[in-house]
């Protein structure tokens, strides 16, 4: 008995330091796309950012709005951003969402101690919901997905509104990144 229970402490800690060892040594794309694909996966926040509704919530998103809620890989660089982009001149009306990764340290093999902050812009059209303020609904979706997040520590550090001309409102919310967690596949 004291063998068996010995041979399962034994392979609980293989399979901890197992799981660290495809945590160490990180690429910085690998960061970046962990965190959008942490944001594909809130079909709340891919609502707010699609449905041009005041309820888009509850209404029924359109033929074109229901293929990107289906296939959230297509908002990458249409309406989610990778990296920061603020528009001069936007022909489209639609909510536009980009970001930047800042003042990453390297200690090791990996990326610590950096910023991310996301860029929220949204036509004057479709400012208004049911809910608020659209773009204060995408910063607090934002807020909530990475507050709750599983890909490591980011703590909430800034958040506010910024001046991008008439036809637009913008928001932005930071993040402290103090750790980051990347598990490969084998």
């Amino acid at each position: 008995m004291l063998l068996q229970q010995e041979i399962l402490i034994f392979a609980i800690l293989y399979n901890k330091v197992i799981m660290m060892a495809k945590v160490i040594g990180q690429k910085f794309s690998e960061m970046r796309n962990k965190v959008f694909a942490e944001l594909l996966q809130n079909k709340e926040l891919l609502k707010a950012i699609v449905v041009e509704s005041e309820d888009y919530l509850n209404e029924s998103p359109t033929q074109e709005q229901l293929e990107l809620l289906k296939n959230p890989s297509k908002l990458i660089r249409n309406y989610i951003y990778p990296y920061k982009k603020m528009f001069d001149t936007v022909t489209e009306k639609k909510v536009i969402i980009s970001s930047e990764l800042t003042g990453f340290k390297k200690q090791g093999r990996n990326y610590r101690d950096g910023f991310v902050t996301f860029y929220i812009l949204s036509p004057t059209q479709l400012e208004k919901t049911k809910y608020g303020l659209r773009n204060d609904c995408i910063g607090d979706l934002i807020e909530e997905i990475f507050t709750n997040t599983t890909i490591g520590e980011l703590h909430f550090a800034d958040r506010g509104d910024i001046d991008i001309g008439d036809n637009y409102i913008g928001h932005y919310i930071t993040f402290k990144v103090t750790e980051f967690h990347i598990v490969r596949q084998e």
